[in-house]
């Protein structure tokens, strides 16, 4: 049994199907779609509220749908809310304020992490990266 058998396991036919579709697929429309259908499901199906804040270096709007249907398999009713864009440290800096979230998650652009593994030509390349 896989992972997305388990996790769908108790969910009725019509939305263990658009999951696995918008899977299999990748498509955003069956994203969407498998979303939709989710929120359909009673709370007793989902698990509990899971309130995520997302910050960023980069623009996460395209992807958020498929985010939230990756972290709705934790189980959870999973509620993702952005920080403003690239403004890491000021979210930070700020502490939880009046917003109750159960995690934090921080994505960096790779070639903001790591510029030489990217470009090793100019940044000394092979001396530098190996060290």
């Amino acid at each position: 049994m896989s992972l997305i058998d388990s996790w769908v396991g108790s969910f009725p036919e019509l939305q263990k199907k658009a999951i696995t579709e918008a899977i299999e697929s990748s498509s955003l429309s069956k994203v969407r779609r498998a979303l939709r259908l989710l929120d359909d499901l009673p709370a007793s199906q989902r698990g509990p509220a899971f309130n995520v804040e997302l910050l960023s270096t980069y623009n996460l709007e395209p992807v958020l749908p498929t985010l939230e249907l990756a972290l709705s398999s934790i189980p959870s009713r999973a509620r993702l809310r952005l920080g403003p864009l690239n403004d890491i440290e000021g979210q930070l800096s700020q502490g939880t304020g009046a917003e109750r979230r159960d995690a934090r998650a921080i994505l960096w652009r790779v070639e903001e992490l790591l510029p030489e593994a990217l470009y090793p030509s100019s940044n000394g390349f092979p001396e530098q990266l190996a060290a």
